[in-house]
């Protein structure tokens, strides 16, 4: 299972967390590197195996992120889900991300789910909300309000039900919660089984933690690599929120922060 929330501060700023729970012999991904995709800096990790990212933000605040879901039938879509924010990253405008969903073969892909965050000009940020069954894509496009995502390859009716619950809970009493209590959210592991935010299942766990702030002037991407039950180091990336010029996507370091940290400074 894995969970995603999201936080909207204001017209300009919000905050996107995402839990990913993988096989345990999957091994660790790549630390996040900062490319040039088009116009825009992104900034992601790099699953190993699949060699695409499950989150993505780029430079001027649009935030990609997949998971996965239930197969319908076994032979369904051998892809990985990982591939698919390869084929969004650069887009500029919701008509450009709106059309490149569409262009994708999704008979190719194993179910999944597709999340993208985007700046509206006058109500502030847009969730664009995408599902894919295996024979049916849905557009389920949300409020711009907190929101959780909690999906898996199997269908985890509890954890789901556990993780909403305790999200709803958590907003209801926090008022406009601050992000180290979003944080200790993501890091939970008050139950331990596969119920909680932070899992350590028979056969998945928690391998990840990914933490995206979208600032007025800035984006910082904190990433926490290995299981929450122990002290997860963390790798921090800070861009400036900001448009570049057209280039191929290669790594780039100049005029980017890159620091590795033991605890989230927020």
């Amino acid at each position: 299972m894995s969970t995603l929330t999201y936080y909207p501060r204001s017209k300009n700023e919000y905050s996107l967390r995402f839990n990913r729970d993988t096989s345990k012999k999957r091994g660790t991904a790549k630390l996040p590197q900062v490319f040039r995709k088009g116009n825009v800096q992104v900034v992601y990790p790099l699953d190993k195996v699949a060699s695409g990212p499950w989150v993505a933000v780029q430079s001027n605040g649009t935030t990609f992120a997949v998971l996965n879901r239930p197969r319908i039938e076994k032979k369904i879509g051998e892809r990985s889900r990982d591939r698919l924010i390869l084929k969004l990253l650069g887009s500029m405008s919701e008509g450009e991300i709106r059309s490149k969903v569409q262009a994708l073969d999704q008979q190719s892909y194993s179910p999944f789910g597709l999340v993208c965050i985007i700046q509206h000009p006058d109500d502030g940020f847009k969730i664009l909300n995408w599902e894919w069954d295996g024979r049916i894509m849905t557009s389920l496009d949300k409020q711009n309000k907190p929101q959780l995502w909690s999906t898996s390859a199997r269908e985890e009716i509890s954890a789901r039900r556990y993780r909403q619950h305790q999200w709803e809970k958590l907003i209801t009493l926090n008022g406009e919660p601050t992000e180290d209590i979003l944080h200790d959210f993501h890091f939970s592991t008050q139950v331990c089984n596969d119920l909680t935010p932070a899992c350590k299942g028979i056969k998945e766990q928690t391998a990840s933690i990914s933490e995206i702030y979208v600032r007025e002037d800035s984006i910082s991407f904190h990433y926490h690599d290995g299981g929450p039950w122990i002290e997860m180091p963390s790798h921090q990336i800070t861009i400036q929120r900001a448009f570049g010029s057209q280039e191929d996507e290669k790594p780039l370091r100049q005029g980017v922060e890159i620091k590795p940290e033991n605890r989230l400074q927020a």
